[in-house]
């Protein structure tokens, strides 16, 4: 990722199911419900949402790096239909929201002395929340179409040996937080978890609401430390 643009990055967490005490497994139907993604399926995927993303989404260049980068590590994205999944299966909703509006000289300034660690900051704050909920995630799926977030959310499952689910909530890249069917259903969206590039992060409780979240990331964007969130949904 260029250090050098002013980027805010959400990483979300959709809980698109109940969390209870009990887990009973992944997959309803077994594994023959999934289907195994060969870079060529990929990298069509990436492409095909770099034009549905309509300009939005992100960087395809960026996002075709971390599928190599994934693919390099031996990782497979696996791909099922949501109905597939048993019914209490933690899904998230990996993703990056922000600009490309380059870092001014001042900023650059500011945070040069802010470390970087070598993990991934999205995989270090996906820790973060687990870590809170006491629970792993099981699966994700894409918050938008675009040609990095699409791939935030498949490296994001192939990292974490998780399901890619067939499907996204808005079929478009999107403006705003707000901006998908996880709103429209008032399916909350907190607790969410924020963690930046230099590794500093926090756990949200409480929000007014998807509108008033995609303000407060606003605001954060002021700063010259790139921010990752991770979003719960209930």
């Amino acid at each position: 990722m260029d250090t050098k643009r002013q980027i805010s990055v959400i990483l979300a967490l959709a809980l698109l199911a109940c969390l209870t005490a009990g887990f009973g497994g992944v997959l309803a139907e077994g594994d023959a419900a999934i289907r195994i993604l060969s870079r060529e399926d990929l990298m069509n995927i990436l492409m095909g949402c770099t034009i549905l993303g309509t300009g939005g989404g992100g960087d395809l260049d960026e996002g075709i790096d971390r599928i190599d980068e994934a693919l390099a590590a031996g990782r497979q994205f696996r791909l099922v239909d949501i109905d597939a999944l048993d019914p209490d299966a933690l899904i998230g909703v990996p993703y990056s929201v922000g600009d490309i509006s380059p870092q001014t000289e001042a900023n650059a300034r500011k945070y040069a002395h802010a470390t970087r660690p070598e993990e991934n900051m999205y995989l270090r704050n996906l820790e973060q929340l687990e870590r809170f909920l006491g629970r792993e995630l099981s699966a994700v799926i894409c918050t938008e179409l675009g040609g990095d977030n699409t791939a935030i959310a498949f490296y994001v499952a192939a990292m974490t040996d998780s399901l890619i689910v067939d499907g996204d909530p808005a079929g478009r890249s999107v403006p705003g937080l707000q901006d998908s069917t996880f709103f429209l259903r008032q399916i909350p969206i907190c607790p969410m978890a924020v963690m930046n590039e230099s590794g500093d992060g926090a756990i949200f409780t409480s929000v007014t609401d998807d509108a008033r979240a995609d303000g407060m990331d606003h605001a954060r964007r002021s700063g010259g430390v790139r921010p990752a969130q991770l979003r719960l949904r209930f």
